[in-house]
């Protein structure tokens, strides 16, 4: 079983702790600013959120990536911000925790959600809200700024040990160290009235105006507005991650399966061919989802290869060879091709094409030569003859 980590919701999107992964993205729904369109480029990914019309992904190395709408400079990510430990999404606004304690905003700042106090230094977890935003410092206080109409962005003078916050459209919410949970802000559907004998939390998420909860016994607990049913939570299921969107829950659960419940409108909800393996991460826009999953198996695509899950080699139409499978395994008229930069999987005359040494049918990345050893005698075969020859012309080797 995987630990239980503290979750945040960000008008209506979910953030993972500061506990990362490397895993593939998929996502669906809402699209109409292309927020599911994701880079093709991206590579693996550590953390994802999503705000109205946008979506947001944290790489391993800490780089920021913003895609969909950037009406309000919402995915227009600083160049100057240092590598980021967590990211998270407002309605149209991005709230980054950098490696060194403060906070990097930007998008709309229509109510000062993005003037983060210049003496915020020591916060170890964020949120956003519609518009509002909210850090969780290193002595156990919170710390809001932005919109306060109703009152989500007051300060809490007796809160001293949140360890996570979740904002919802107008409300917030803390988890403390003992397992209790405090809210305040926006109550008219109240989402910011737990249960009373809500205890043994780990983990905290809010949609737009409903809120919850994962215990550490793996059920969830949800409270406010239930319209769309997005507070129906399965009853025998367990838990281990939570998000949700404005009017839609997820969760992955201790098996390792992705369940949802409430509002599908904009096909938010998870689409039942899609099968997902080992997901790691789940987060939410207002109206799409994303799921990371771990890069689990050959994907061919005509004359390529790709290592990626099941649904994306799905979405590119291609044929997947199940989880830990390579490449070779894919069509044999697809090989490794060996260049001077590195390996691919591609067809013969692809390899030609880029100068490469093509490893005969079947190949793989990992049966490449070294960058000297290589088709010298270009006769499409790498074998004991280009070796002598290299031997023989040892000196023009870099």
């Amino acid at each position: 079983m995987h630990q239980m980590t503290p979750l945040l919701f960000v008008c209506g999107v979910i953030l993972i702790s500061p506990t990362l992964v490397q895993a593939d993205l998929d996502t669906f729904g809402r699209n109409d600013s292309q927020q599911c369109d994701v880079p093709v480029d991206i590579g693996p990914v550590s953390m994802t959120d999503g705000g109205v019309n946008f979506s947001i992904a944290l790489l391993p190395d800490g780089e920021v990536v913003g895609w969909g709408s950037s009406t309000s400079g919402q995915t227009d990510v600083p160049v100057w911000m240092q590598p980021a430990t967590q990211v998270v999404a407002g309605g149209r606004h991005v709230v980054a925790l950098l490696e060194d304690g403060s906070v990097e905003c930007w998008g709309l700042n229509s109510y000062g959600q993005i003037d983060s106090p210049n003496s915020l230094s020591d916060a170890i977890f964020i949120g956003a809200g519609d518009h509002h935003s909210a850090a969780v410092r290193a002595d156990g206080s919170v710390l809001c700024w932005g919109g306060n109409e109703y009152g989500q962005s007051l300060s809490q003078p007796t809160l001293m040990n949140a360890i996570a916050v979740a904002c919802g459209s107008q409300h917030t919410l803390a988890l403390r160290s003992d397992g209790t949970v405090l809210c305040w802000g926006d109550n008219s559907h109240g989402q910011s009235t737990p249960p009373e004998d809500l205890v043994d939390v780990q983990a905290i998420a809010c949609g737009g105006y409903h809120s919850v909860a994962l215990k550490s016994d793996g059920t969830v607990v949800c409270w406010g507005r239930n319209n769309k049913g997005q507070c129906d939570s399965p009853e025998g299921a367990m838990f281990e991650h939570i998000a949700a969107g404005q009017l839609h829950t997820v969760g992955i659960t201790s098996d390792e399966m992705l369940l949802d419940w409430g509002d599908n409108s904009f096909s938010q909800r998870i689409p039942p061919e899609m099968i997902f393996v080992e997901p790691r991460h789940v987060s939410c826009g207002a109206y799409h989802t994303m799921v990371l999953s771990a890069y689990d198996g050959a994907c061919c695509v005509e004359a390529e290869c790709h290592v990626v899950s099941q649904p994306a080699c799905g979405n590119q139409g291609g044929e997947w060879h199940g989880a830990g499978s390579s490449c070779i395994e894919c069509d044999l008229s697809v090989s490794a091709c060996c260049v001077s930069t590195g390996c691919s999987i591609t067809s013969i005359e692809t390899c030609i094409e880029l100068g490469g040494n093509w490893l005969s049918a079947g190949g793989a990345c990992v049966d490449c030569p070294s960058v000297c050893i290589g088709d010298v005698n270009n006769d499409l075969v790498v074998d004991i003859q280009d070796l002598l020859s290299v031997i023989a012309a040892w000196g023009n080797c870099p």
